[in-house]
Formats: structure tokens, C-alpha cells, sequence
């Protein structure tokens, strides 16, 4: 029997030779969610000077809720 940890290893690092630093790479559904996230903040965003949206960006922010909801299922599903 070993006594000795064993960390599991680590999830994705890319280096960049050209400037020797390791960037961290999550993993596919975190990545699709921040994905989603930011695209979400964009299509929610509002102009200043306006105070409703429109039938078409409301739409657009239902598009993305709904990606979303179906990558946080995935996100459930992989662990």
C-alpha cells in the first residue's frame, strides 16, 4: 500500500515558445460557457439613451439564454 499522493494531473496548458509562458486552456464546457457568457453580456447590452428592446435583440438574448441553459446541462452531464 502506497502512502504517497499522487495529484491528479494537470487539465490543459499550452506554452507559447516563443515567450516561454504557460496559458491555462479549461476545459470544453467551462470554455463553451464563458463563451456563451460573454456573447450573452454583449447581446443584453443596451445603447445609452434607450430604455427597451426590440423584438430582435430580445430574441437574440433568448438565442443565447437558451445555448447557455443546454451547456450548463452538458457541464452537469461531464461531472
Amino acid at each position: 500500500m502506497s502512502f504517497f499522493y499522487n495529484p491528479p494531473p494537470p487539465l490543459c496548458f499550452a506554452i507559447n515558445s516563443e515567450q516561454d509562458m504557460v496559458f491555462f486552456t479549461p476545459p470544453p464546457p467551462p470554455r463553451s460557457i464563458l463563451y456563451d457568457l460573454t456573447e450573452l453580456e454583449n447581446a443584453a447590452r443596451i445603447k445609452k439613451g434607450e430604455t427597451e428592446r426590440t423584438a430582435k435583440k430580445a430574441a437574440i438574448v433568448q438565442k443565447w439564454f437558451a445555448k447557455i441553459d443546454k451547456d450548463f446541462e452538458a457541464l452537469l452531464a461531464y461531472y
